[in-house]
């Protein structure tokens, strides 16, 4: 029996046939929760512009603060990643730019309406002590609570928080997706020049661009609807050449199951497929195979839970001795940080910074 439709439900409703908003705005109760979740899932600035027509009075003013903030951002972010690229080319570091406005630009119409939150850069981890002083040189402060031979192991990224509207850097040196960890070394070395209006950075191969948006949305559990509505955005654009390579990175790195579950959410929540060939890919299962109720649990987690997400990951694994591995690997990054806060060491940005000069 088909479910009621949701305020979720509405929302994807209206992004795709926006004059529904001149039904949904008047009800006040209703509209106020599709706003909170268009901003929950990233697509406040979406919702704003392709309802603009339709909307009342009433509505013009979140309509037009929306649309002044995403476009003020993302000029403020794409500058700053044109900074970092610059600079790292100088240093003779490789940078290559995840996600964020880059993306917007390149696969979105209207590249304002995607919001950034923050930055990605990924560069070789044999960079990353040069690649932190470097931050530190453009005014980017090192946070972190455990020495650099841990991150190595268990992370994938170190956090760098800004004074300015850019409050946040993550610069990656491996790629992750739930708990495995994707060296980014063979990334970078198939990467490739982008260049538009001014702009230039190196980003990721188009079938690694694909593969790691889609591992990236299944890998936080659909947290934002945002994320896998982008990856279909940027599969769309992939020659059957380069989707038979994204096919491939998924057996090779034993994450077909996060694309089966990426497959179902496209059908799910945008009403199409996820446009790769898939067969052969098992449906997930843990104590019952994966199915759409599942997914919609996991958009419903608003709030970030380590153990949730993990459970949500583990399901979308492949099957029971897959997820029991994925969660041993969870756990193994937790207990060594934790063995060392109780084991008195000394816990802070400053102990990072000197560990990774010295390592």
């Amino acid at each position: 029996m088909p479910h009621a439709p949701t305020p979720l439900d509405r929302l994807l409703a209206v992004l795709k046939t926006p004059t529904l908003a001149a039904e949904l705005a008047p009800q006040t109760e209703l509209w106020s929760e599709i706003k909170r979740l268009a901003e929950i899932h990233r697509f406040s600035g979406l919702l704003a512009y392709s309802t603009s027509p339709s909307l009342p009075q009433s509505e013009r003013s979140w309509r037009d603060r929306v649309l002044m903030l995403h476009h003020h951002r993302h000029r403020v972010f794409l500058d700053q990643q044109q900074r970092f690229s610059e600079a790292f080319s100088r240093q003779g570091m490789a940078c290559v730019s995840l996600k964020g406005p880059i993306l917007a630009e390149r696969f979105h119409a209207v590249p304002f309406l995607k919001l950034s939150h923050d930055l990605d850069l990924l560069v070789r981890c044999s960079d990353i002590p040069a690649a932190t002083d470097l931050m530190s040189s453009l005014g980017f402060e090192l946070l972190g609570d455990f020495p650099w031979p841990l991150y190595r192991r268990y992370a994938h990224h170190l956090n760098f928080a800004g004074k300015g509207e850019v409050r946040m850097v993550e610069v990656h040196y491996a790629l992750k997706a739930g708990a495995h960890l994707l060296r980014g070394e063979e990334f970078i070395d198939r990467a490739v020049s982008w260049r538009s209006s001014g702009l230039a950075c190196r980003i990721l191969a188009p079938a690694d661009e694909v593969f790691y948006l889609i591992i990236h949305a299944a890998g936080h559990a659909f947290h934002r609807l945002r994320w896998l509505y982008d990856a279909r955005a940027a599969t769309k654009t992939l020659s059957e050449a380069d989707k038979a390579r994204v096919r491939e990175l998924a057996i090779q790195m034993g994450l077909t199951g996060y694309f089966v579950a990426a497959d179902m959410g496209c059908r799910e929540f945008f009403g199409e497929s996820l446009g790769l060939d898939l067969s052969g890919f098992r449906r997930p299962w843990l104590w019952s195979t994966l199915e759409t109720r599942h997914l919609r649990t996991m958009t419903q987690r608003e709030e970030y839970s380590f153990a949730a997400r993990t459970l949500d990951v583990c399901r979308m694994s492949g099957s029971p001795l897959s997820a029991a591995r994925l969660c041993l690997q969870s756990g193994s990054g937790k207990l060594p940080t934790l063995l060392y806060r109780f084991t008195g060491g000394s816990v802070g940005p400053d102990v990072l910074a000197r560990t990774i000069r010295n390592n």
